[in-house]
């Protein structure tokens, strides 16, 4: 067979190179955003214990890839981050996100590091601002001890729409 008869490889056109290092690039400043949002970042025993748990149970998350018909595939990764993210906050959700997804993605998958950054950085985008309106909103809606189910579920509704809108 002739090289001839082999299909070319497309390369990624300008604009694409351009959106993934734009997203990627305001994936980092997210990522430091998030970090000057957070007022420490301590562990102790507990919360490192439960963090290293939530970055194992997403990197099995990462692995549980669901076809889509149409083209694609989905993650249960999103149920494992918003927990971290209600749980522990954003630079933690952001952290788990990106160890969890940079594992599965480029050492057990074997997938480009392109996709791990791009990733890394929408990641980054998406739990910053999903964390900054979940802080919000816990400014305004001062829930009693009665009301917390209702409000994990105003917070995780709004968690998932900035997930689905970004």
């Amino acid at each position: 067979m002739s090289t001839a008869n082999l299909p070319r490889l497309k390369l990624p056109n300008r604009f694409a190179r351009i959106y993934f290092w734009s997203v990627f690039g305001i994936g980092v400043f997210s990522f430091v955003y998030a970090l000057y949002l957070t007022p420490s970042i301590t562990f102790n025993t507990k919360n490192l214990l439960e963090f290293i748990f939530f970055i194992i149970l997403n990197i099995f998350a990462e692995l549980a890839i669901t076809r889509i018909p149409v083209g694609g595939a989905l993650t249960a990764s999103f149920s494992v981050i918003l927990t971290v993210l209600l749980v522990q906050g954003p630079i933690y959700a952001i952290i788990s996100a990106i160890i969890g997804a940079s594992i599965s993605t480029t050492f057990i998958l074997k997938r480009h590091w392109s996709i791990t950054l791009f990733n890394s950085g929408l990641f980054s985008i998406i739990f910053v601002t999903a964390g900054i309106a979940v802080n919000y909103l816990r400014k305004f809606f001062v829930f009693q001890n009665d009301d917390r189910v209702f409000s994990i579920f105003i917070l995780a509704f709004t968690v998932t729409f900035i997930y689905m809108v970004l």
